[in-house]
């Protein structure tokens, strides 16, 4: 059964996430949370009573972080479900469920337990708090005291990085930290929505910004600068955290600046498809030190095996004063955009036909397709791939060179719009 599904908060939305949870039979305790999306309160009250009617006893954790519940269902030993769209439009909503703190791909349903469950409000900011703590050396920010801005959009991370940070040692400036306010920005950490930051940075003598998305999953740098390269940041942590014999595991978005880095220091990196499910995974089977994707999702295995911004937050804070600041690292060329899909299966199709043209090109060379099409075109490095949660396909072409990154992105877009939307 579908554990993690998102889209636009109507009625069919709320009727899908309350028969899910119904469906699922859960018993025992099931601990339930919810970012700061309008919708949420209620389909907050909506999953408490399936599972209620299901003789659950209910964790009701109210507004929080996501990785904030999938850890206290992995300290509890339970399953956890969060109300959240994460990075997608304020608009949308959906559910991610966690089995002892781990996303899960799918649950087998049971026979509902007769209805005799109870509800318990808990708050878990302190176990939290705590095991963040413990997992970062803090002497680095102590004797820095940096100076640190968080903005978090009003999603749920107001509440929690600016105390943890504060706890750390950082001196913080939040920006949108309401958790009860509309959300200030688009939820999803890119450029667009925070070209205010580095001139925000540069004058109030701040050392960096962290950015969250709605739930606090994702973790993203601006500096003065601008925004750190997504690829840039990634490789930051990893060079920090993984050593010779190490094992990254990072997806197939990530350049291939990444793997070139890290294969000076000895450290083997693994391809996973895009999400940090798949990620998580693989770090555990392979006994990985970190994982990451580049958009700013991070799993700390020692920590837990689900992305966690906040703690993300907490270890680049370390990085950089340890370090006397980011490392820079010289960047491939990399042009990334998306096309929208109107219509029911047209992502499916799209990446069905774009193979098809690939295939009768003698100039391409397809090296995966383990999630979409990845190739190589000439010089340059193609992924194409159908979203996981909007109708949109993305498109990243990264080359050596400016120019030939370019042509070979028009020229997959072309082919796209083509022959196959």
């Amino acid at each position: 059964m579908e554990c993690s599904f998102r889209g636009l908060y109507n009625s069919q939305l709320a009727g899908r996430i309350s028969s899910t949870v119904s469906s699922l039979g859960l018993q025992g305790i099931v601990a339930v949370a919810a970012d700061t999306r309008p919708s949420s309160h209620s389909l907050l009250s909506a999953v408490s009573a399936a599972l209620l009617g299901n003789g659950n006893t209910v964790h009701n954790l109210g507004i929080i972080p996501t990785p904030t519940l999938a850890y206290y269902s992995k300290a509890h030993g339970c399953v956890g479900i969060m109300i959240t769209a994460s990075h997608n439009p304020e608009q949308d909503n959906g559910i991610k469920i966690f089995l002892n703190g781990k996303e899960a791909l799918g649950i087998a349903p049971k026979p509902p337990a007769p209805p005799s469950g109870t509800i318990i409000s808990v708050n878990p900011r302190t176990q939290y708090f705590d095991a963040l703590l413990r997992q970062v050396d803090l002497s680095p920010i102590r004797k820095s005291h940096p100076k640190v801005i968080v903005d978090c959009g009003n999603g749920a991370g107001g509440a929690f990085t600016p105390f943890i940070l504060r706890a750390a040692g950082a001196h913080v400036i939040t920006i949108d930290a309401e958790c009860s306010h509309p959300f200030a920005r688009e939820p999803e950490p890119e450029h667009p929505s925070l070209s205010y930051l580095p001139s925000l940075v540069s004058e109030t003598g701040a050392d960096f910004a962290i950015v969250h998305d709605a739930d606090a999953d994702r973790c993203r740098i601006v500096t003065a600068d601008g925004m750190m390269a997504q690829d840039v940041q990634l490789l930051n942590v990893a060079a920090a955290l993984c050593g010779q014999g190490d094992t990254l595991v990072t997806t197939v978005e990530a350049s291939r600046m990444v793997q070139d880095e890290l294969e000076k220091a000895g450290v083997r990196t693994v391809v996973t498809p895009v999400g940090s499910n798949f990620v998580a995974r693989a770090v555990e089977s392979l006994g990985a030190v970190f994982g990451g994707e580049p958009c700013g999702e991070y799993v700390f295995p020692r920590h837990m095996y689900s992305a966690d911004g906040i703690l993300a937050a907490l270890v680049l804070t370390r990085i950089y004063c340890e370090r006397g600041g980011f490392a820079k690292y010289a960047t491939y060329a990399t042009i990334r955009s998306k096309i929208e899909v109107a219509k029911a299966g047209g992502k499916e199709l799209a990446i069905s036909k774009l193979r098809e043209a690939l295939v009768q090109d003698p100039g391409v060379r397809i090296i995966s397709e383990q999630d979409g099409v990845l190739f190589e075109y000439g010089s340059s490095r193609v992924l194409v791939r159908k979203s996981n949660t909007q109708d949109i396909i993305r498109i990243t072409c990264e080359d050596k060179d400016d120019v030939n990154a370019r042509k070979s992105h028009d020229w997959v877009k072309k082919v796209l719009e083509e022959r196959c939307l």
